[in-house]
């Protein structure tokens, strides 16, 4: 049996090809896939052929942001059964390892992720998955919105690792999906302000609408002198940085104020520098965060209940064959799209 699949060879050249159909062992579920989130990690594999130490070696199928339907289980599932609408979280840890003992297991070094080389991912029409790391979707919960858990869990797992407080004033650098989860995350949390910044008007005004206090374009404003305007001194109390460039760690410093947070989510390929003499003096805390731990089970509680809205992130959707197309597009710098999801048409 075959399934279609979009494989990328090298930087810009992904290929949709027919491949055997996964098998399942006697842990896993092999799910039928319906959507599928285009995440940032996507693109930058597609345009670069790596991100920081994760390098494209060999052919290999991207996609992480992903849920579907329960077509097959192994004969030691019981958690599930076939049928289930689910959403897949897509780190499969050892469970042996230290950090997996301390349920800390996305820090696990033999993890499988999803369309992390050399790990296949969910641009194809079946996975076969550990049945842990599936989650049936409530009735009231689309499809779409099951692939939108994995970015959700992003903004999530951010607010957690910045124990934000009820009444926080927070800055959240960057609006593109990851920024605009944090932000209904960190409103969800009750912070006090939320202010967010991006370079493109689209996604500011996104963010405007989906509640947050002061959009800021930094393209044609300095970002100090206007928050200057609308805070009082030292009243920033935390900086969610999704960008993760050196601009913005420096900008992170100078902005928190003293035994404020820093959580860096953004991760690029250049080294960043950060002023580590105004990290000390003003005693900030400096919190590095990958990817997250634990948060399917209450993202979909709190999306069940209406609590985040995606309906103004998905700006596009397409389906399997288009994406050679809409990949290349996608990586211009021109293009003003926030999430696209793949429908997939079988």
């Amino acid at each position: 049996m075959k399934m279609k699949a979009a494989i990328l060879y090298k930087p810009y050249d992904l290929r949709i090809e027919e491949i055997p159909i996964p098998k399942i062992s006697n842990d896993q579920v092999l799910i039928k896939i319906k959507s599928v989130g285009i995440c940032g990690s996507d693109i930058h594999y597609y345009k670069k052929g790596r991100i920081g130490d994760f390098i494209v070696k060999e052919p290999f199928i991207l996609g992480h942001e992903c849920s579907g339907d329960i077509v097959q289980i192994g004969k030691n599932v019981s958690n599930v059964k076939e049928g289930d609408r689910v959403a897949i979280e897509p780190g499969i840890p050892c469970f042996k390892c230290r950090y997996c003992r301390e349920g800390r297991y996305n820090l696990c070094p033999n993890i499988f992720f999803f369309a992390t080389p050399p790990d296949n991912g969910s641009f194809c029409e079946y996975v076969a998955v550990s049945s842990n790391f599936v989650f049936p979707l409530p009735e009231n919960v689309s499809y779409e919105e099951g692939a939108m858990l994995e970015p959700l869990s992003v903004g999530i797992f951010a607010v957690r690792r910045a124990k934000q407080n009820v009444g926080d004033v927070v800055v959240i650098l960057g609006a593109g999906t990851i920024g605009l989860m944090i932000l209904q995350a960190a409103r969800v949390a009750g912070a006090g302000k939320t202010i967010i910044t991006d370079v493109y008007d689209k996604r500011l005004e996104i963010g405007k609408e989906l509640g947050a206090s002061l959009v800021i374009n930094v393209a044609n404003n300095n970002l100090i002198t206007t928050l200057n305007k609308y805070l009082k001194e030292d009243e920033v109390d935390v900086i969610y940085d999704a960008v993760g460039i050196s601009e913005t760690a420096s900008q992170s410093v100078d902005i928190v104020r003293p035994g404020g947070t820093i959580v860096c989510i953004g991760l690029s390929n250049e080294n960043t520098n950060f002023p580590l003499s105004k990290i000390v003096i003003k005693e900030i805390d400096l919190r590095g965060m990958f990817r997250y731990a634990n948060t399917y089970p209450p993202a979909i509680r709190t999306l069940q209940q209406g609590l985040y809205n995606f309906t103004l992130v998905i700006t596009r959707r397409v389906t399997l064959q288009d994406l050679p197309i809409i990949m290349k597009e996608l990586s211009s710098e021109s293009n003003e799209d926030i999430k696209v999801i793949v429908n997939m048409s079988n």
